[in-house]
Parts: C-alpha cells; structure tokens; sequence
C-alpha cells in the first residue's frame, strides 16, 4: 500500500468516469505508467463530517487488509486529482461489467452485451462465489473487526475464474455512522438493505448477514428477490415488515434445498439475534458437503478451498496451516455445553465432528462427545457411537459395536431397537466379530421393516432388489421403497422412482419416476442426487450427458452414498473416452468396498483380474470375490461362475449359475449350458423352461436365445410369431443382435403380415417400445414403407411418458 501525494499524480492517466456519481462519491478508470489499470474512487466528504485526519485513521487499517475474496486498496492520498480536499484511494482494476451485479442485470435484462459473454452460472460457480463471499467476510469480520456496511452485487467482483472479489468493504460503515442513507434506484441493491438500517438507522455486523441472504437467494435462483414488487417505496416497506423472498410461493425456491433455505431464512430473519454469525456461515459452506448445490463440481470447489487456503497462507505470514480450521463461535457453545454435561449436546458435537456436519470440521476427536454421550445410557448416542465403531474396523470396536447394539435393542425403545436392528443386521452380514450369518442379517432387516423403521425399510427393500440372504424379488423391493416414500424418506422416494424409470420389476412410468427422482434430488438426499445421474447417464427425461452424470455421482459419492461411489467408478472405466481414467475407477470401487459395498467388492476384484487400474492379482481378486459371495452378492456370484466357465470348468461353473435360477438372480446361464450339455447332459427342453423364466428377469441373452429355439425348434416346436415377440421384447430393451433379427424377420414376412404384427404388438405404455416401432416407421427398416405421420406419433407417444431423445436424419 502506497501513499500518494501530489507529485505522483503525472504517473497515473485518466481514462474517463466509469459510473454515475453513487453515494460514496465518483470512480474513474486509471492506468500507471506500466500500463496496470486501477479504479480510482474520489469519496464525496460532504457526505461525512468528520475531519480528513479521523477519515485517515479510520481507514488506514483498511489499507493493510489481504485476502484472496477482498479486492486490496493500492493506494491512498487525502486529496484527489481534481484539487479538491477530498481522499480518494485505488483499487486494481477487475473488468469491465465484471460485477455481480451486472451479471443479474445482464440475465434478468436479456442485455448479452453486458455479460460479456457470461452464461447462466452453473451450481459450481455459484457455490465458490458464495463461499469465496462467506470467507471474505469471515475475515473482515472476525480477524479485522470490520463491517462491510454495503454489500451488494455490484460490490461483488468476479476474476476470470470468476472467483468473488468483494471490494469498498469498511468505507461505507464510515459514511453510515453519519447516518446518511441514500436510496439506490436498483430493487436488487434495495433488497439487500437490512431492516435495521432502514428502521433505526442502526448497522453491524450481523447487516452484512442479512445482505449475504438476499445476495444468495438471487444468485442461486437467477431472480431478483421479489420479482412482483415494482415500486422502491413497496419493497422498503416488505423488508420493514421483515418478510423474506421465501414468503412468496414460487418454483424459484426450488433450486434451493431445504438445509440451505433454512440457512437463508436465518440471514434474512428481522431478529438479528437470529441471524448466523459469518464464521458459522463460512464454516457451513466449507466443511457439510450437504450444503453443497446438487450438480456441482466437487473437485473444483476443493481446488477453491486450496487456492483460498494457500493465498492466505502466502499473505499473512503469521498464519500456520492448524490455524485455517476453526469452530465457529455458535458451535463453541455446543461444545461448552457439551463439556458442561449436557448429553444432548454431547452427541450433537460428536456425531457432527466425526461426520463433518454442522460446519464443524471432520475430527476424530468427536469420538470422546460420542462416548460421553453413551456411557450416560442415551440411547440414540449408543447407536451412533456403534456405527463409529464399525468403521474403525478393529476387532475391538466390533465387539464393543456389538454390545452396544444389542444393548439398545434390550431397552426395547421402537425406534432405536428398530436402527439397532439394521446396524446388527450389517454386521452379521459380513461376519464384523460375530460370524457371518445372512439369512440372520435378512431377518434382522425384515423386522426393522415391518415395525415401519425407514432404514429397515430401505435396508430390506436392497437385500430383496439384489437377492441377498433372501430370494431375488424386486417386485417386493418396490412395496418397501414405497412404504418407505410415504413415511417421508426421500431415500425411498429415489429409489422406487429408479424402479418406476427401469419398468423392470413393476409397471413402468417414466414420467412419475423422473418426478420422485428429482424431488429427492432437490431435497439434497444423497441417493436421489446419485439417481439424478442415474437420468443424465441414461439420457431419461433429460439429454443424455454423462458428463453432467459425473458430476452429481462424485457429489453423492463425497457425502458417503456407496451407489455413487460405483457409478463414478463405472464412468471412469468405461464412459466416454475423455472420462476413462483406470486409476480414478479402482479408487471409488475400493472406497465403497471399505464400507462394505458388495457390488464394489466385485468390481474391485475385476479390476484385479483384469488389471485395470490396478497390478493383476488372480488370487487376490478370487478371494474378494468370495467375500462378496459370502455376504450373498448374486453378482459376484455370478462373476465367479463367469470365471470357471472362462477357465473351462463347466462343471464348477454350471454348479454356480444353477445356484443362481435357485436364488432367481439368473436363468439365461444354466439354460445356455442345459441346451449346450456343459458340464451336464443336454436337455434343450428343461433350458427353454430356464429362457422364459429369463424374460422376466430382463436378461437380454436369455431372451434372444429363447427367440432362436422357437425359429429353430430348440426344445420347442418352430413358431416364427412367437420368436418374433421375444425378438420384440429383446429390442426393446437395447439388445442389438436381437434387433437385428426382429428386422430380418420382419422383413422376410409380406409386408401386410409384418404391418399387422408390429400394430398389434406396439406396448403403449413401454416408451422404449413406441421409440423402436417408430424408428421402423421412421427409416423405413425391416421391409416396412416410410410413414412419417405413423413415426412422429409414436415418438410423440414416446416422449410424452419421459422418454427424452432426437431421431437421428
């Protein structure tokens, strides 16, 4: 920082006024003689009656400030080079219409011109300018002392990266002590005035809280805050009365999920006591991932934490690395209480600092409230330590885990024996100190379920999706998800919204599904952001982008969800080529294996028998594969019946996919080596029996070759209509070998006949069937006459049940 006096006015050229002449006084658009660009800002001192000198002492501190969010002031001079008596001080110079504020302008005006080729924000950008907000005045206020006293979009800048900068901070609280307040003609910067201010006059730093709300709610909905309200005098009189934007029911709200609308609400409470401190707001936003928007780039909003934590290290010398983390002066007082004997308390701070929730940072040391809270027989405490205590893994805290659970099962509290049970449940399904016991585990499940446990109900809906330690029914899977929904889980509402989109195991309904999926998503349920993906991968109700898929798996998969954790290894092995990355996809497969994945358990073991991402390891793989078949993963159980029948051991491998039709998993396999006579005598009529059983279960292969018995008379007498209706079935669910004989088939049939039987066999109510018959239609395939009314119907039809797609020209 520099003091100027007259003499070093020649050094600067003045380009011109950038703005109108605001409050605070006039900006210009300077450059040095090394061609670096500042705005100059002349501070109008009618407006302030205090004496230069006291200005100058007021403001010096100001001078010294560094941070990687405030723009820095370069430099100062107590007069201006007007050759007036009033101070002026510089600022490096960002952009042209590079504020915040010129971006809402810039959407909310439709005025391209001055977004200077800025879009939309997307999540990732909009959460690392409100974190990069919240850390900023995180500093001013409680390492400076300094109230902003004018935050606003326009005193938001943003970098090239845009990265926030947060400039004039400390000159207007100055002015404001004169209590003098002008009126912008802008509603977006009247919104962010705080009631106090306009009632009493009165200012401080929970102000500059208030004003952070109103700046959040318009960034993150791309509204201004009261979209109806047209006149300054109306909205004045709203933010007296103190009502908030949320006061208003508007769809707007949606793209706000619930935990971060109640951080809203408490910025924008007219009872400043109410309203969040800035080192608790900025605690949030940095550390609970669930504050994070659904759709952002968690790795991008790491390297920001990176880049804020190492620029601040850089300027302030007197900073350590253990001084970056901190508890916040509202969590201190959970913690003061908590030392204090309060055992609610107590498992609050633990269970949130060994999680990472509630802005504490994620610590180990939460263990010591966890165990507190325990040892003074709280029931819920004892489940929660419990949980600690599986993931430590050790023999030790298993068994201490085990007492615990079961002790709490004992006092025969519903609830907590019910979370008991699904916790004991885990553990007995992987032998976690006490032996392995699945159909124990399942029973376990089942009864947390039927006493109405949202977890057992979730818990025992998986088991029964994926037939472990009880027989495959997904059908069933479905009531539990269901029941689950209806008693407010949003786990249960994107999970039985999956099953709606896929139709596999109940009727079909795109649309409904899609609903439930997203309204799971916006809650910030990390299983419905991990389906939210699940749509962008599949392109269902939205264009298919496994890039923008990418992004909402890694940001369940950073909040703990398994599921994502595989779907984000699944896109690195094999998504597009520019995603395929070996190393990144054996790194989620063995992070949810750590926490007990079965499915990941197999994919890390075909990693290893592949060597993908990883050095080929046999015998590793096979015992990892073992241990998710142990924990009855039909999966792996599978994958291991695929590995002896690779390595020509039909009879190990038939004893393998036999037990698979036992489990009804899979019949396509044992029916193959049943027509086949591998590792048996062949017995084509018993393998038919097996391929119709496989049409139920969706499996592709199976179907097809049922359809090839019926051409050929496999077990079955020919019937060419009934193979063409399994070919049907085949090609509409993706299978290409099965499409490419039902158009062959078709073809070779007169082409009356081949019209009759696509008319009479379209499914309605199947989008994926409408599209395929419309393709035909469309292109003319499969000997069928072009009718584009005919095809545009169909894929009308098609589209209106959710099914999201372009016919190609």
């Amino acid at each position: 920082m520099k003091y100027l006096s007259p003499s070093d006015f020649p050094n600067f050229k003045v380009f011109g006024q950038t703005k109108k002449e605001g409050f605070l006084g006039q900006s210009f658009l300077v450059s040095d003689r090394n061609g670096s660009f500042y705005i100059l800002k002349i501070l109008n001192f009618e407006n302030l009656s205090n004496n230069k000198n006291d200005f100058f002492n007021q403001t010096e501190k100001l001078t010294q400030i560094s941070h990687p969010s405030l723009i820095q002031f370069s430099f100062l001079s107590n007069i201006n080079f007007l050759n007036q008596n009033f101070p002026m001080f510089f600022t490096p110079f960002v952009g042209e219409h590079c504020s915040l504020g010129d971006y809402f302008h810039g959407i909310w005006n439709h005025k391209s011109d001055q977004l200077s080729n800025l879009e939309i924000m997307t999540p990732t950008q909009k959460y690392i300018i409100l974190l990069g907000i919240a850390a900023g005045m995180y500093y001013l206020h409680h390492k400076c002392n300094i109230i902003h006293a004018d935050l606003k979009p326009s005193n938001i800048l943003l970098d090239l990266n845009k990265y926030p900068l947060i400039s004039d901070y400390g000159i207007s609280s100055i002015f404001l002590r004169e209590k003098r307040i002008k009126y912008s003609k802008d509603l977006s910067v009247v919104s962010c005035m705080p009631p106090e201010l306009i009632l009493r006059k009165e200012i401080g730093k929970y102000s500059d809280v208030y004003s952070f709300g109103m700046i959040s709610y318009q960034l993150i909905t791309n509204h201004i805050s009261f979209p109806k309200i047209t006149k300054r005098k109306d909205l004045i009189q709203l933010i007296k009365l103190g009502i908030s934007p949320f006061s208003f029911t508007s769809n707007k709200d949606d793209d706000i999920t619930p935990i971060f609308k109640e951080l809203l609400e408490r910025c924008m409470s007219i009872d400043i006591k109410k309203r969040p401190k800035f080192d608790h707001i900025y605690s949030l936003l940095r550390n609970d991932l669930r504050y994070i928007f659904n759709g952002a780039d968690i790795n991008e909003i790491n390297n920001f934490k990176l880049y804020l934590d190492n620029n601040i290290l850089k300027t302030n010398s007197l900073l350590n690395q253990t001084e970056l983390a901190f508890e916040s002066e509202e969590n201190q007082i959970h913690i003061n209480n908590a030392n204090n004997g309060n055992i609610d308390e107590m498992l609050y701070v633990g269970e949130s600092k060994v999680k990472g929730l509630n802005g504490f940072s994620k610590d180990k040391n939460g263990e010591i409230f966890l165990i507190k809270a325990a040892k003074a027989d709280l029931p819920q405490a004892e489940i929660e330590y419990a949980d600690y205590l599986i993931n430590k893994k050790t023999v030790e805290s298993y068994t201490h885990a085990f007492k615990l659970l079961d002790n709490a099962i004992q006092k025969g509290i519903k609830n907590i024996s019910s979370r008991s049970k699904c916790k004991l449940a885990f553990m007995f399904k992987f032998g976690l100190g006490v032996p392995a016991d699945l159909k124990l585990s399942a029973q376990l499940l089942k009864e947390s379920a039927e006493e109405n446990c949202i977890e057992g109900l979730i818990g025992y809906g998986q088991i029964l999706e994926n037939g472990e330690g009880t027989n495959f029914d997904p059908e069933k899977a479905a009531i539990y998800y269901k029941k689950a929904m209806e008693l407010g889980s949003n786990q249960g509402k994107a999970l039985y919204g999956r099953l709606l989109v896929d139709g596999e195991s109940i009727e079909q309904n795109i649309n409904l599904g899609v609903k439930y999926i997203t309204e799971s998503m916006k809650s910030g349920d990390c299983f419905g952001i991990n389906q939210f993906g699940y749509l962008y991968e599949k392109g269902i109700g939205v264009r298919k982008n496994p890039r923008t898929a990418l992004l909402y798996f890694l940001l369940a998969a950073e909040r703990g969800d398994t599921y994502a954790m595989n779907n984000c290894g699944n896109l690195y092995e094999k998504g597009i080529k520019s995603m395929i990355d070996e190393n990144k996809a054996v790194h989620y497969y063995k992070r949810a294996a750590k926490l007990g994945d079965t499915f990941a358990l197999w994919k890390y073991s075909d990693c290893l028998l592949n060597g993908t991402g990883v050095k080929k390891n046999q015998q590793k793989a096979i015992q990892i594969l073992q241990k998710a078949v142990d924990a009855g993963n039909n999966r792996a159980l599978y994958k291991l019946a695929k590995y002896y029948d690779k390595s020509r051991d039909n009879k190990k491998a038939i004893e393998l996919y036999k037990q698979l039709a036992v489990n009804e998993f899979s019949f396509y396999k044992y029916g193959f080596f049943l027509e086949k006579g591998f590792g048996c005598e062949s017995n084509p009529s018993l393998a038919v029996e097996y391929y119709k059983k496989s049409v139920k279960r969706h499996e592709k292969d199976g179907i097809f070759r049922l359809a090839m018995c019926y051409i050929n008379g496999i077990g079955v007498p020919c019937d060419q209509i009934q193979a063409l209706k399994y070919l049907k079935i085949g090609t509409e669910l993706g299978h290409p070998v099965s499409k490419k004989y039902y158009h062959k088939n078709l073809s070779s049939m007169p082409t009356e006949e081949a019209m009759k039987f696509i008319t009479e066999n379209i499914d309605y109510s199947n989008a994926y069937s409408l599209k395929e018959h419309a393709d035909i239609f469309y292109y003319g395939l499969a000997g069928v006459p072009k009718d584009m009314n005919k095809a545009m119907e169909l894929y009308q039809k098609a589209s209106d049940l959710g099914l999201y797609f372009r016919p190609r020209s």
